[in-house]
C-alpha cells in the first residue's frame, strides 16, 4: 500500500502548484519517518539537487526529529554549508530539535551568527536562543552577538516563538539591560517585541 502511495506522490512533488508540491513533500517524509526504504531514497534525491527547495528542507524535520543521525538528516546537516542562504537557513531549522541536544553542532550554528544574510542570522538565533539559559557557552555566543548590527535577526527569531521572553527569565532580563544600553533604533526594535 505504501509503495502505490510513494506512486502517486512522487509526480506530485514536481508539481507547479506549490500546495500539491508541499503535501507531496509532507507525505514522502511521513511514509520516510515511517521506515519507508523507497520514500527516504526519494527523500534524499531531491534533497541532492544543486537548489533544494527550502520548504522541502524544513518539511524534513519531522525526519530529522526523528532520527537525527540518520541518513536524511546528515544530508540536511550538509546543506548547512551550501551556497545558497535559503537552503541553509531552511537546514538550520530543520535542525532546530537537534541542535538542542547536541553540542557538535550547536558549535557549527554558532557561526551562523556571524552570516552575512539576516535569514541565516535569525535562524540562528531562533535554534540557539532556547539554550539560552541551560549552556554557557550558548549564552556567552549568543551575548557576543547581541548588537545593534544583529538585532533584526534576533527580533525576527524572538517574534517567531514569543514564548521565549515569557518563559526565560535569564533572556528577558538581557533584553531588558539591552533597552537601557542601546540606541533609540535599537529601543524602539526591542520594544515591538
Amino acid at each position: 500500500e505504501a509503495a502505490a502511495l510513494l506512486d502517486r506522490l512522487e509526480p506530485l512533488c514536481e508539481s507547479p502548484i506549490p500546495i500539491v508540491r508541499s503535501q507531496s513533500w509532507q507525505g514522502v517524509c511521513q511514509l520516510t519517518r515511517l521506515g519507508n526504504s523507497d520514500a527516504m531514497r526519494l527523500l534524499l534525491r531531491m534533497l541532492e539537487r544543486p537548489r533544494p527547495s527550502p520548504q522541502l528542507i524544513r518539511e524534513t524535520r519531522v525526519v530529522v526529529d526523528e532520527a537525527p543521525h540518520g541518513s536524511v538528516a546528515m544530508r540536511v546537516q550538509e546543506l548547512l554549508s551550501h551556497r545558497l542562504p535559503a537552503v541553509r537557513a531552511a537546514a538550520i531549522g530543520a535542525l532546530e530539535r537537534v541542535i538542542l541536544r547536541e553540542a557538535t553542532l550547536r558549535e557549527r550554528i554558532f557561526t551562523s551568527l556571524d552570516s552575512n544574510d539576516a535569514d541565516i542570522r535569525a535562524a540562528a538565533f531562533h535554534a540557539l536562543l532556547p539554550l539560552f539559559s541551560h549552556d554557557e557557552e550558548t549564552e556567552k555566543q549568543l551575548r557576543q552577538r547581541l548588537t545593534a548590527a544583529n538585532l533584526d535577526a534576533f527580533h525576527a527569531a524572538i517574534r517567531e516563538d514569543g514564548t521565549l521572553l515569557i518563559e526565560d527569565d535569564k533572556l528577558r532580563a538581557l533584553v531588558y539591560q539591552l533597552l537601557k544600553d542601546a540606541s533609540a533604533r535599537t529601543r524602539g526594535t526591542l520594544l515591538s517585541l
